[in-house]
């Protein structure tokens, strides 16, 4: 196959520059006399993660730690790994993970189900630590306790958790957090913060698009992020808009301007109020899966980069992170159906927790037909499906994968359309009423939210790391999935850097680990360094490719011959070794 050929070609230009460099001072350390270590990786292609070229070096592992990088031919170990013409990288550290942040014991790493802690998705494309708490989201508070909680059993990947926002914000508003915090209820989350930080939290995370976040002010999160700065502790902030619109904006709810609802910025507007926010603290922000979903009719994503670049310039710790996939499932938690339409009651004020189980949902349907049987309200529904259908892609973009229709599987809304006679809108009303009663909107499909080009504009910035949004999961879980769970990093390595060479080899795996290492301020991983810690892996660039799709979910990606996390492998032989070696990483403070 063509990329094969351009993969086997790469790693030929990299293990002969790598000789030239192998006798040019890349040497860090030499064995000593007598030296023994437990694993000996002998001539490797390393790409050390700092984003200088790759060298070639033999590595060594003692322990936990790296014990030398370098000519280590007099070297015993106790086992040789020959890795000739394979490149050694630093373990994969993801922004973005939501390994640990659901609700009791079905899918986080408190398991009681060792090979689910195990976190096989993740490990098995090279990810040694998980940043989590993403979006503000965690399964208890204060943090402290999860941790203990989580520490009750053994777990494969390394956990670095973030200060959850969501859970701040209820415990202190309430019910009543619809509405901006006062200053003393300000200073009350600050106090909870700061509790988060000292038991070892590297930051603060949120989520500003969902009601959990939305109703903080810029003013607020000034206010709560302020007590980060003695803590040297990182934000990362899912920002109030990834579109020309925020995720929750309807067209029927909110094309007039009202004080029922907050702010509804772009995503470059979005972005404009993080970059304030780390210039006003003088902190590190990283802007949460940065991306840009629909049409972008103002240029959103070229405006947001240049934002960025000049706020840099000027000395502004601001960041962001990313993954790599167009599509997104648009099937389980909403759909095209607009939640008003299909839903009794009024919603909870705060979507602080992931559910336990998957996301199942009451009957919809009485309340759907009940709107289609009023025809101001089948109006309003008609002009928000035909937003929704935009938003998420367009109709040639989104495609059905579970439905009772077995023949609709595969086939995207605008086939379906065509083969029926019908508008996209009436198709995707059709869907929903033949649907699968407990789905909101009847099925689940994805659709191409994003467009390459734009994702190639941000993939080109320094200040881009690596992240998967993923799950912990295990083959045969249900509920939602995404191909991006098992797929991330391949998918950014195989795309961007074997079939497109828009980047170069250093550049992309700067950006999974060095440079995610920076943002976070972890200091002894990130780099290929002796002493510091052994979160290792061996990769086949020729074979590097993700393999799970939207039909397929449960499949592993390639390429990954070994992968340690703290000198122990969890990958050996491109096969998972079920090891569980992780660890709580805290954040240590002078």
């Amino acid at each position: 196959m063509q990329w094969q050929s351009k993969s086997l070609e790469l790693n030929a230009i990299l293990f002969l520059g790598a000789a030239l460099l192998f006798g040019c001072g890349r040497n860090e350390s030499e064995p000593r006399t007598g030296d023994r270590y437990d694993y000996l990786i002998r001539g490797a292609i390393v790409v050390d993660g700092s984003g200088a070229p790759p060298f070639q070096a033999d590595v060594a592992i003692a322990g936990d730690r790296i014990a030398a990088v370098g000519d280590l031919n007099a070297a015993q170990a106790d086992i040789i790994i020959d890795a000739t013409g394979k490149l050694v990288v630093p373990g994969f550290i993801d922004l973005h993970s939501h390994a640990d942040d659901q609700q009791g014991d079905w899918r986080g790493m408190r398991s009681p189900d060792s090979q689910r802690r195990a976190a096989p998705a993740f490990v098995s494309q090279g990810i040694t630590t998980s940043v989590t708490n993403p979006d503000g989201l965690s399964p208890n508070m204060p943090l402290a306790e999860q941790i203990a909680s989580v520490e009750a059993r053994p777990f494969a990947l390394n956990l670095a958790y973030m200060s959850a926002h969501a859970r701040i914000r209820f415990a202190v508003l309430g019910e009543d957090s619809a509405r901006p915090a006062t200053s003393r209820e300000v200073a009350l989350m600050q106090e909870v913060l700061k509790s988060d930080m000292e038991a070892g939290a590297w930051g603060l995370a949120t989520v500003l698009e969902m009601r959990d976040g939305h109703w903080s002010t810029t003013e607020e999160l000034i206010g709560l992020t302020s007590a980060l700065k003695r803590f040297d502790g990182a934000f990362i902030a899912h920002p109030r808009s990834q579109s020309h619109r925020p995720g929750w904006w309807l067209p029927s709810l909110h094309a007039k301007r009202s004080t029922d609802y907050p702010w509804a910025p772009s995503m470059f507007e979005a972005s404009k109020e993080l970059i304030t926010i780390a210039e006003t603290n003088g902190i590190r922000v990283s802007i949460s899966h940065i991306s840009m979903r629909g049409p972008d009719p103002d240029q959103d994503v070229i405006r947001t980069i240049d934002a960025v670049n000049e706020a840099r310039e000027r000395g502004v710790d601001i960041y962001a992170d990313m993954h790599v996939y167009k599509a997104n499932e648009i099937g389980t938690f909403g759909g095209l159906m607009p939640f008003w339409a299909v839903a009794t009651g009024k919603p909870s004020p705060t979507f602080h927790i992931r559910p336990s189980q998957p996301q199942r949902v009451f009957d919809y349907l009485t309340p759907l037909r009940d709107t289609l049987a009023d025809p101001e309200k089948e109006e309003r529904l008609r002009q928000d499906v035909e937003y929704l259908i935009a938003f998420r892609g367009g109709p040639y973009e989104i495609f059905i994968t579970e439905h009772p229709n077995n023949e609709w599987i595969g086939k995207s809304l605008a086939k379906l359309a065509d083969q029926y006679g019908l508008t996209a809108v009436d198709m995707a009303i059709k869907i929903a009423l033949e649907g699968d009663s407990q789905y909101v909107g009847g099925s689940r499909a994805y659709g191409n939210f994003r467009s390459e080009e734009n994702i190639a504009l941000f993939v080109k910035n320094e200040w881009v790391a690596g992240d998967t949004d993923g799950y912990t999961t295990r083959p045969g879980d249900p509920g939602y999935m995404s191909p991006r769970f098992y797929g991330a990093y391949p998918a950014w390595l195989k795309t961007y850097v074997i079939d497109r060479e828009l980047v170069s080899l250093e550049f992309a795996i700067r950006s999974f680990t060095g440079l995610a290492a920076e943002i976070l301020g972890i200091s002894d991983r990130g780099v290929i360094r002796s002493g510091l810690a052994a979160d290792l892996s061996i990769i086949d660039l020729g074979k590097v490719a993700p393999q799970s799709t939207f039909y397929d979910f449960h499949a592993f990606s390639t390429g990954f011959d070994y992968v340690f996390i703290n000198g122990t492998p969890v990958v050996a032989e491109a096969e998972l070794t079920w090891a569980l070696p992780g660890r709580v990483l805290r954040k240590p403070h002078n």
